[in-house]
């Protein structure tokens, strides 16, 4: 057989195969949206009207909880975080935190004490949810596209901004 033949009888062999994959992406490897590196909270001195603030920083690991909770309002995700984490263990990971006014926290990976999920550069989506006092707006933000997000809350929004 010359070349080309068995070129094309390859190519046909892969497309059959393809083909017969019910999903791409047991064929294709997932694209990762997050680019975080560090994150850095900021609670203003008049955040939540003057009183503390809970922040979750969520970590997906999961396509079907990228897909389910980059729709969840803030409010939402405070009522059923914990079903979540009974439901899909493994699949996402939580960092909490209560800022109080005028308090900041900065998380970054390193080697001795990660605060990040290992691998979290896998994630493919990192979220970010305030529970304010005041439901509205909705306090939810897709941080993933941010390296070094530098997040401001204050007294009734939230402020992200890059930092180098």
């Amino acid at each position: 057989m010359n070349n080309a033949v068995t070129q094309s009888l390859l190519l046909s062999m892969m497309m059959v195969s393809l083909s017969s994959c019910t999903q791409l992406e047991l064929v294709l490897p997932r694209y990762s949206d997050n680019a975080i590196q560090t994150v850095h909270l900021v609670a203003t001195d008049d955040v939540n009207q003057s009183t503390a603030v809970a922040v979750d920083l969520v970590f997906l690991f999961e396509d079907t909880l990228v897909t389910q909770l980059s729709k969840y309002t803030a409010r939402q995700w405070f009522t059923e975080r914990r079903q979540f984490q009974l439901q899909y263990p493994g699949k996402f990971v939580v960092f909490s935190y209560e800022l109080v006014p005028v308090s900041q926290v900065i998380l970054k990976p390193d080697k001795e004490h990660s605060k990040f999920p290992i691998p979290y550069q896998k994630a493919y989506k990192v979220l970010l949810f305030a529970n304010y006092l005041k439901e509205s707006p909705d306090y939810t933000l897709d941080i993933s596209p941010f390296k070094k997000p530098r997040i401001t809350l204050d007294k009734a929004q939230i402020d992200i901004v890059e930092t180098k």
